[in-house]
């Protein structure tokens, strides 16, 4: 019982010293659509996107890129094996400031779903 007891003064402690960053609440859904590799989006200030889904079109839905402040990961959502390269899983979540494009190798339409809630502090 005793130990009951510290145990649960304990947890109390740690969760008056927990400060939160702030709460999140939906403002919009993007589809976000392009056929450029220079295409590119940020994540305005204030806010956070959550990229459910990502995809492009024609006879290539087996793989994607989506890049991450410049840089090229790998999204694989029909291979369980991410064949060596770097891999994404999704939903993928991102900060303020975080830029996000869709890189692939051939000119056709990619497409990204991303819902953006605002940072409520």
């Amino acid at each position: 019982m005793k130990n009951v007891l510290i145990t649960l003064c304990f947890s109390f402690a740690l969760s008056l010293l927990g400060k939160a960053q702030g709460s999140l609440q939906f403002n919009q859904v993007l589809l976000l659509s392009t056929n450029s590799n220079a295409q590119s989006w940020t994540v305005p200030a204030g806010k956070v996107w959550k990229v459910s889904s990502a995809s492009v079109s024609g006879n290539f839905s087996s793989f994607m890129a989506i890049g991450l402040n410049g840089t090229s990961y790998w999204y694989t959502p029909n291979y369980s094996v991410d064949q060596g390269r770097f891999s994404l899983t999704l939903p993928l979540w991102l900060p303020a400031g975080t830029s996000l494009s869709l890189p692939f190798p051939n000119t056709v339409n990619r497409f990204a779903s991303v819902i953006e809630f605002n940072v409520v502090p």
